[in-house]
């Protein structure tokens, strides 16, 4: 009998698991293609919920040039939406890769944008800025404890971190700037 019991609450406790775990549906990576570095895009990416259940869920940008204004909402059960994502290439070169989080039952998953933004002549690169005369690389820690000495760690062709960084630069231009490179 407490075998029986056991096995019961088990097996409930697997099906309470299972129906909390309701997965959705959309794509993992999102190619944008070959964009101008003066125009917005908008794209829609589709999302399903083949489940027998509605799901509420949150989107997040990895970057402020991702405009999804933390995108909320839920999907009825077994139906699709599209939600919206504007991406501003200003301050942009080259091969970009953003992340969306879709936040939903307890998951966080990716969505990776792609793009190849032709700036033209129109955007400064990463390396107009790392040859800026302000900025200098150092490994003494004499230098790096100093109070006019900051870090930045940031994309490498991030139009709005460098936009930041040279805001930064024309307030401490005695300052000594570290400048490290994440990777998406």
């Amino acid at each position: 009998m407490r075998k029986t019991v056991f096995f019961l609450l088990f097996v409930l406790f697997g099906v309470l698991c299972f129906a909390q775990q309701a997965k959705l549906d959309f794509p993992t990576s999102f190619d944008l293609g070959k964009i101008s570095g003066k125009d917005s895009i908008s794209v829609e990416i589709p999302i399903s919920n083949p489940s027998d259940e509605r799901v509420s869920f949150t989107t997040v940008s990895s970057c402020n040039c991702i405009e999804i204004d933390n995108f909320t909402s839920s999907i009825p059960a077994k139906s699709s939406i599209f939600v919206p994502i504007t991406f501003h290439p200003e301050g942009y070169s080259g091969n970009q890769s953003f992340i969306v989080t879709l936040i939903y039952n307890g998951n966080r998953e990716k969505i990776l944008l792609n793009c190849e933004v032709d700036s033209g002549n129109l955007n400064e690169t990463a390396a107009d800025i790392e040859d800026n005369v302000f900025i200098h690389y150092t490994s003494n820690e004499k230098l790096l404890n100093q109070s006019n000495s900051f870090c930045f760690f940031s994309y490498k062709n991030c139009g709005s971190c460098k936009k930041i960084i040279k805001t930064f630069l024309k307030i401490y231009q005695e300052g000594i700037v570290r400048r490290f490179n994440l990777k998406t």
